[in-house]
């Protein structure tokens, strides 16, 4: 009797559990896409504050190195701050590894006002490293893009 006492606490606390584990894991999903909504939304209103909340504070993004991104890297430099109008990400996979690191895997269209006053389109496909941050949002902490776009 002890012992059937024992296995089916055992199993209900494992059953709810699992389901802790599941809805706890679905709304780290949603505070990551929270965070990726944040930062586009931020870019795309030139409100650089909320920015900042996305990304750790040693973030690193590595842009493509084709000539297209080369033009907007050298604007970056002329110009100083963020030269990018608007970013759209589409994950195709995000992935938490832990209580405090994921990984987003997508692809990325970038557009920028040009010297001639033309919006211009560059797409990307990126693999960014998310930081879990003491203030529990998920942060940009590297950011490395490939010229090349992977369809989905």
């Amino acid at each position: 009797m002890k012992i059937t006492l024992y296995l089916t606490l055992a199993f209900v606390c494992r059953a709810s559990l699992g389901q802790s584990l599941t809805a706890d894991i679905k709304s780290e999903y949603d505070n990551i896409e929270a965070s990726r909504t944040l930062f586009t939304q931020s870019l795309k209103s030139k409100d650089y504050l909320p920015l900042m909340k996305c990304v750790t504070k040693n973030f690193i993004s590595i842009n493509p190195g084709t000539v297209p991104w080369k033009v907007i890297n050298e604007m970056f430099e002329k110009r100083g701050g963020i030269p990018y109008d608007s970013v759209q990400m589409k994950p195709i996979e995000t992935v938490i590894v832990s209580d405090s690191i994921a990984y987003d895997f997508g692809t990325r269209k970038t557009y920028y006002t040009n010297e001639q006053g033309k919006v211009v389109e560059l797409q990307d496909t990126y693999l960014a490293i998310l930081k879990k941050g003491k203030d529990n949002i998920w942060k940009m902490h590297r950011d490395v893009a490939s010229g090349l776009v992977e369809e989905n």
